[in-house]
């Protein structure tokens, strides 16, 4: 279920790629990501994701979905493994994860720093900042489980 506000198609779009694309938002390798993240629990979860680009207004979405989110963040990084992107290491510091990654011009030479804070295997959220082309936006991301599936 998608509910959107003040959207566009091509925000809508673009809401929808950086929710897959930063998703949770992982930049890391496969191997790195399952050993540095933790886990979150399989079932029906909520994705509350703002975006928020210079000059531009904020735009705002809901998605639910049946999901493990690690699974999903494993598959995204394939993706941006494949678009030639450079990721550092995760720094942790508590329950809050950050990291961040340069994107060559397969990925739109992007660059992109994100911090993730869990709460439980079943919350997190994360806040991703977007450097392109002498553009900002920051997207934020509350995520919950709500049920099984």
């Amino acid at each position: 279920m998608i509910k959107k506000s003040h959207g566009s198609l091509f925000i809508l779009r673009r809401l929808n790629f950086i929710a897959a694309f930063t998703g949770s938002l992982a930049f890391l390798s496969t191997v790195s990501l399952a050993k540095d993240l933790p886990d979150f629990r399989k079932g029906m979860w909520e994705f509350k994701i703002a975006l928020d680009s210079e000059g531009g207004q904020a735009q705002t979405m809901t998605v639910k979905k049946c999901t493990n989110p690690m699974e999903d963040l494993k598959k995204q990084n394939e993706m941006l493994a494949q678009s030639g992107c450079k990721i550092s290491r995760i720094r942790k510091d508590g329950k809050t994860y950050t990291y961040s990654s340069q994107c060559g011009k397969k990925a739109g030479n992007s660059q992109f720093k994100t911090v993730i804070t869990v709460e439980s295997d079943a919350s997190y959220t994360m806040e991703a900042e977007t450097q392109k082309g002498g553009e900002r936006s920051v997207q934020k991301l509350v995520a919950r489980r709500l049920t099984d599936c």
